[in-house]
């Protein structure tokens, strides 16, 4: 009875290499989303689809709305200072005090009876799109989060034995959170109620000695930073892998959509019908952010950098009002694979975007990053490695465009004849001799030298203050709304990634002497593209013997 029915799909949590999701399961809970399509319509025929202001004019208003209360409260740093840790390595008796939750209780003692908990306190559950705030406890071979009986009651746990990574990350520019990374692909994000209960469980997960944890971050964090930027210069790991294991240092994360993994674009040339990939003419300028590719444009920033004033000196000057990487742009990107869809309809009030604005053709989506002033989006990690992302397989009603054309699979380059060929030959021109040559000064965009001061508003490569961490403390914000406004500024509006290098980025090594296998991109099959890496990472940083 099955034989005919349209299977419909969703992608997996679990990670493969390089912290990439390239599974999918089956979607048994699918939803056409036609009822939304529907909205969406409705909502076109009162508005156009014009872009309604200017990005940079937005974030301009914003800080002039809240200049007068921000007033005072902007800081450069957040500070080291974890004062009344120190006994935090010390066993805790496990005895659940009497406000316990419920639900907690009742998980505590159907799954671990006569288990010790070591640790215990709210917590909330961060997953793409999904914040579920709960009860967090821990014991010496499991962790677990409850969510509150009234949300539901759902349980979720994971066995420490295969705990290999453990991340300090910040949620919201804070740093309040841990990501913990198993061996079987999944991962847990977790957001505490402050610093210091962030540390307290961080160090008390340490002191478990979990069997197989080779990595945390606070210990380890330099030595594997030294490891991957050595293997990438002498050629031993693709620059796909480095990129995706600076995003992982520098606290991007997939389940995080406000700080999800950002890869650069890399070609210029999505007219022809044959790419050169020899060609230094068919690719993008990465010495340059994405806002300075264009000349014309970047006259116009510039002068509007140079014009801008803020009253009451709280928003220091910036060139672009919208980011590189957000959670409108990952999900621009992801659009026609689920949960995502799901997502993108919740961020858009339960409707579709208008069908212009929508993902819809990988030349428009280029010449819009050169030319429309809002516009300097990169790419996310999917464009290099899943083909999905570009076809619309669940068949979703996206819409039709003003001049009539359905929107449906993302209409590709000439060069490439399906979504696979373009995903293949894509990655090729990433791992191109060409692209390796470069790649290191848009790591000093992205990542390193030129991301913050001086030298950033040398390369136009400054965006709105609240993306950088500790350019205000949120917590100082007395007003209410005011902090609520502030947080949601940073959740939705782009957070620049942690700066991980302090110096310029030395180049890549030529290709000469490398095996063909890792200096030829030809030799990869467009049916089976992976990385190529020696040895995983989680094995570059191990603790010393005795840790």
């Amino acid at each position: 009875p099955d034989a005919h029915r349209v299977l419909r799909w969703r992608r997996d949590r679990s990670a493969g290499r390089a912290r990439t999701r390239p599974l999918f399961r089956r979607n048994y809970a699918y939803n056409d989303h036609r009822d939304a399509r529907r909205s969406a319509e409705e909502r076109g025929s009162e508005s156009g689809a014009e872009e309604s202001l200017d990005a940079h004019e937005d974030a301009a208003a914003r800080g002039a709305r809240l200049a007068s209360l921000l007033s005072g409260l902007r800081r450069t740093a957040l500070g080291d200072n974890d004062e009344g840790l120190e006994d935090l390595l010390r066993s805790v008796n496990a005895v659940e005090s009497a406000s316990q939750s419920t639900n907690t209780a009742a998980a505590v003692s159907s799954s671990s009876a006569g288990a010790a908990v070591l640790r215990s306190g709210k917590a909330t559950l961060v997953r793409p799109g999904r914040s579920v705030e709960g009860e967090l406890v821990l014991w010496r071979h499991a962790i677990r989060h409850s969510e509150p009986v009234e949300s539901g009651g759902k349980v979720r746990s994971w066995p420490l034995h295969l705990l290999v990574e453990l991340h300090v990350r910040r949620y919201l520019l804070q740093h309040t959170a841990l990501e913990l990374m198993f061996a079987d692909g999944e991962s847990a994000f977790f957001v505490l109620e402050s610093r210091k209960a962030m540390y307290k469980l961080y160090k008390r997960i340490i002191a478990l000695q979990p069997p197989r944890l080779r990595y945390y971050s606070e210990r380890h964090k330099e030595l594997r930073l030294a490891a991957a930027t050595a293997f990438w210069q002498q050629r031993l790991i693709s620059n796909f892998e480095y990129l995706m294991e600076l995003n992982t240092l520098a606290g991007r994360s997939p389940n995080d959509l406000a700080q999800y993994p950002v890869l650069p674009w890399v070609l210029s040339n999505y007219e022809a019908e044959r790419l050169d990939l020899d060609d230094p003419a068919n690719y993008r300028d990465l010495s340059k952010p994405v806002g300075a590719l264009n000349e014309e444009r970047l006259e116009l920033i510039q002068q509007r950098y140079e014009e801008f004033e803020d009253p009451e000196n709280v928003v220091p000057k910036f060139h672009y009002g919208s980011h590189y990487s957000s959670e409108g742009v990952v999900l621009y990107y992801l659009l026609r694979i689920e949960p995502f869809t799901t997502l993108a309809l919740e961020l858009q009030g339960g409707k579709f975007d208008h069908a212009d604005r929508m993902f819809f053709s990988m030349r428009q989506t280029w010449e819009n990053a050169l030319t429309n002033l809002s516009d300097v989006k990169e790419l996310v990690p999917e464009m290099f490695y899943q083909p999905e992302v570009l076809r619309n397989d669940n068949g979703f009603p996206l819409g039709v465009r003003a001049g009539g054309k359905r929107v449906d699979d993302v209409e590709l380059p000439p060069w490439a004849s399906s979504a696979d060929e373009f995903v293949a030959l894509h990655r090729r021109a990433l791992e191109s001799d060409i692209v390796s040559s470069m790649l290191h000064r848009w790591i000093d965009l992205i990542f390193g030298y030129s991301q913050r001061g001086k030298v950033a508003i040398e390369a136009c490569n400054t965006f709105y203050y609240l993306t950088y961490e500790g350019e205000v403390d949120v917590d100082s914000i007395p007003d209410v709304h005011l902090r609520a406004a502030t947080l949601e500024q940073i959740r939705h509006f782009g957070q620049t990634p942690m700066q991980l290098f302090k110096r310029r980025h030395n180049p890549r090594a030529e290709a000469t002497g490398i095996p063909r296998s890792i200096r030829d991109p030809a030799a990869w099959e467009a049916s089976h593209i992976q990385p190529f890496i020696i040895r995983p990472f989680s094995d570059l940083a191990a603790p010393p013997a005795g840790e």
